[in-house]
């Protein structure tokens, strides 16, 4: 496709210089019929009017580079590696699988290698496409046609397992999809049960503590009433202590008998009121430890009440959110197990393709050459491996022959990107090559002359297959090809 372009692009240069150099013969004869009938006549002949864009032409000389292109081993010997086996995997508090990334067949080189037994070209030898270049040796081909054998039997049972895979995981989401309609549909009622049982635990301590504390209170009025009752009876046997010391008990007899049933009767009572007083203590202290515990209770009834009050409204969305999106997930997962199945299909399609390749690319042993030309570079060598990439040979690319010109300043307006030119060749007098200005260098200037000049590269535009390295070569730029000069295309 690209000569045909190449073929074309020159048809249509030299039509354009034809037809401008016979527009200007044109001219030219019709000037002369025309003074040659005026001097018949006696006037005074006519002069043409100077053309307003003359056709303007600068020829340089070049050698020609003609491009080389390599031939390398493009077969993929890597190894199945299994991948695809594990599948994909359903990670824990997720509602979607998580793909397992990466092909089953490496794409990367392994210890796989054919090994060159010889070389039949050298350089600046002709090929022609189709021709053997080099022979692998048998062992080696019959060692990689084993491998990709086993290949194709791994990728295969992989395939077999993600087919079962694909069906499990059929059953397994249609049972997820019911159970997120059943769970949405009573996602309010769970929710409202979860809240409730956590209010109640609150409510419920919340209550015995204000039991304790009221029975507390009633024990601290009670302690009050017998501290008072202690004060008031220690005064009485105070009294009576007094009496029965003072009084004579000969002389008044009854008055001390009566201080000291006093004094007994007292004493009783302060005995019985500090057992009682020690008693309510014993018991409001309880109480207060009570109060403290349950309080530690209720704070963490409170905090699981909040906690929970939020984890219950999550797991409620989440079950709408699931119920919402059940034909979804549903049709995610299947998918994915889809996807996977045909991810083992294609590596098992692609492991017989390769042993396929393996018989075609290689057959007898022989890697033959894709394109006609001469031998530019051989970079492999008896006892060389191959693998994919490896580079074989270089041939001469004939639909990249260039020819380097140099130009000066005030010739560049005839050479501007992209337009035409004309070759000659002094090997080929008699026939014309279309050419097209492909790249134009810096500017050059020559310190002792202070001139300017460019490098410009020309490409032939047809193949150049009669063309060798370092071929002089005359190119002819033209002001009815070009456009505008590289300066004036940096001013725009």
């Amino acid at each position: 496709m690209k000569t045909e372009w190449k073929k074309y692009r020159k048809r249509i240069l030299v039509l354009f210089l034809g037809i401008g150099i016979v527009a200007f013969a044109a001219g030219g004869s019709a000037w002369y019929m025309t003074v040659s009938r005026s001097g018949q006549d006696g006037e005074e002949p006519e002069r043409p009017r100077q053309q307003e864009q003359a056709v303007q032409t600068v020829t340089a000389e070049g050698s020609v580079s003609v491009g080389t292109v390599s031939q390398t081993f493009e077969m993929d010997l890597s190894g199945f590696t299994g991948e695809s086996a594990q599948g994909f995997s359903w990670q824990a508090g997720m509602d979607f699988p998580q793909i397992n990334a990466g092909s089953a067949l490496s794409s990367g080189s392994d210890s796989r290698t054919l090994s060159v037994e010889e070389v039949y070209v050298a350089v600046g030898e002709e090929v022609k496409a189709g021709d053997p270049i080099l022979k692998v040796t048998d062992d080696a081909l019959e060692r990689i046609r084993e491998d990709l054998n086993k290949d194709v039997s791994e990728a295969g049972l992989v395939y077999e397992q993600m087919v079962t895979q694909q069906e499990q995981t059929g059953a397994e989401a249609s049972a997820e999809k019911k159970e997120n309609e059943l769970y949405g549909k009573y996602a309010d009622t769970e929710y409202n049960l979860t809240v409730n049982e956590l209010t109640e635990a609150v409510e419920e301590l919340q209550e015995s503590i204000l039991q304790v504390q009221e029975s507390m209170a009633e024990q601290q009025e009670e302690l009050a009433e017998r501290n008072e009752e202690l004060a008031l009876q220690q005064e009485v046997l105070e009294n009576a202590v007094y009496s029965v010391d003072n009084e004579d008990p000969v002389e008044n007899t009854y008055s001390w008998l009566v201080a000291m049933n006093a004094k007994v009767d007292a004493q009783r009572l302060i005995d019985s009121l500090e057992a009682e007083i020690e008693e309510l203590e014993d018991s409001i202290a309880e109480q207060e430890a009570e109060i403290g515990d349950l309080n530690a209770q209720l704070t963490g009834a409170q905090r699981e009440l909040e906690t929970g009050s939020i984890e219950a409204e999550s797991l409620r969305q989440t079950r709408l959110i699931n119920l919402a999106s059940a034909q979804e997930i549903y049709d995610v997962k299947t998918q994915l197990a889809q996807t996977e199945s045909d991810n083992a299909r294609r590596d098992y399609e692609e492991a017989r393709e390769r042993l396929n390749q393996l018989e075609e690319y290689l057959a007898d042993g022989l890697i033959c050459a894709e394109l006609d030309g001469i031998v530019t570079g051989v970079t492999v060598s008896a006892g060389d491996g191959l693998q994919e990439g490896t580079e074989l040979i270089s041939i001469n690319d004939y639909e990249d022959v260039t020819i380097t010109v140099t130009l000066e300043e005030s010739e560049m307006e005839l050479a501007a990107l992209g337009s035409g030119v004309l070759i000659s060749f002094s090997a080929f007098p008699d026939e014309t090559f279309a050419g097209e200005v492909t790249e134009i260098g810096d500017a050059q200037i020559d310190s002792n002359t202070n001139q300017t000049t460019y490098e410009v590269v020309v490409t032939v535009l047809e193949n150049g297959s009669r063309l060798y390295e370092g071929m002089s070569a005359e190119v002819t730029f033209s002001s009815s090809g070009g456009t505008e000069s590289p300066q004036e295309e940096a001013g725009n």
